[in-house]
């Protein structure tokens, strides 16, 4: 494994800009150390996890601050970097916008496939070659709806 640092660099800042700080989500302050005030605004982040290689590309889900955590693809380039399709697309009542959160990608067969919630199915096993309409649910594997009209997910995992 080659751990020279000078050649790590970003590929691009999916999801750019600042927000406010919310001290909710602050640690306990250490009594022993001087105070000082947590930052008024934070950089944002697109948190990017569940990455596979897939035809020489990298496959992972991350958050633009558009569309909420969805499944994203890179060449290694800023361009070639970019949202392969918002699954679960649309924004809630107070205007965040909803997520699919692919999970646990894996490539299998010259495809990837994970778990997403499309928002209609719960979540439950997708597939996709790597192209926004060749993105879709393959099965539903626990169909219907509970008492509350949510639709049951498989989780696959």
């Amino acid at each position: 494994m080659d751990t020279n640092l000078d050649q790590v660099e970003l590929v691009k800042d999916i999801n750019p800009g600042i927000s406010d700080f919310n001290p909710r989500y602050q640690l306990p302050r250490n009594p022993d150390l001087p105070y000082s005030p947590p930052p008024a605004q934070v950089p944002n982040g697109s948190f990017p996890t569940s990455l596979v290689e897939f035809n020489d590309r990298l496959y992972f889900n991350a958050d633009d601050g558009e569309n909420g955590r969805e499944l994203f693809v890179s060449d290694g380039t800023a361009d070639g970097t970019q949202l392969v399709k918002d699954i679960h697309p649309g924004t809630t009542d107070y205007g965040y916008s909803y997520s699919s959160s692919p999970e646990n990608l894996v490539e299998f067969n010259n495809q990837i496939f994970f778990s997403a919630d499309d928002g209609k199915n719960g979540n439950e096993l997708f597939v996709s070659d790597g192209t926004g309409s060749g993105t879709q649910l393959l099965v539903d594997l626990y169909p219907g709806e509970n008492n509350y009209g949510n639709s049951y997910s498989s989780y696959p995992s």
